[in-house]
């Protein structure tokens, strides 16, 4: 087992931070493979519905998951960008029709799903990190990874700030974007 010091793990959170987005450099296909990796590891029973009338793919709450999931990861954070950009995909419209949630229905599934969104959300940029380390991505070299597999604690520990800095900057567009 490798022993890094203190001031390494510095220095390896600070060079990741340099870079910006997790995702950034990569692929939007690879990116959304991520992203639905995470969320086929979370139970149906984890999940609370958004509405309950509604069965258009788009309204299922894996479906919304996943979206809110790869928005974030993308930098797409208020949930009226979202809904905007549910719109302009047309991959997502042939998928689901013209038939997909709005911003309110995005912001109460945040907020009913916290805490499965966060875990999907680490797992996603845990997996762009290790990507964009990987031997022969952009030069970088190998990722730094514990005995378990895992980024490096540092590494580990500034995803998780990110991701809380994510959730936090799109309740704060959507509060934002209610007071106006």
């Amino acid at each position: 087992m490798t022993t890094i010091s203190t001031t390494e793990r510095a220095k390896q959170a600070a060079e990741v931070r340099k870079e910006g987005s997790q995702a950034q450099g990569l692929d939007r296909k690879v990116l959304a493979d991520l992203v639905l990796e995470a969320v086929r590891h979370v139970g149906a029973e984890e999940l609370n519905p958004p509405v309950t009338t509604e069965s258009s793919l788009a309204f299922q709450p894996r479906a919304m998951l996943a979206m809110l999931t790869y928005c974030y990861a993308n930098g797409v954070y208020g949930s009226e960008d979202v809904e905007q950009m549910m719109y302009e995909d047309t991959a997502f419209r042939a998928l689901c029709g013209r038939d997909y949630p709005n911003h309110r229905q995005f912001r109460r599934f945040r907020r009913h799903n916290h805490m499965v969104l966060k875990r999907t959300l680490e797992e996603t940029l845990r997996g762009a990190w290790s990507l964009n380390h990987s031997p022969g991505h952009n030069g970088n070299g190998p990722a730094k990874e514990s005995s378990n597999g895992l980024p490096d604690p540092a590494i580990q520990d500034w995803i998780a700030g990110e991701v809380e800095n994510r959730i936090e900057k799109a309740m704060f567009i959507d509060q934002m974007s209610i007071e106006n």
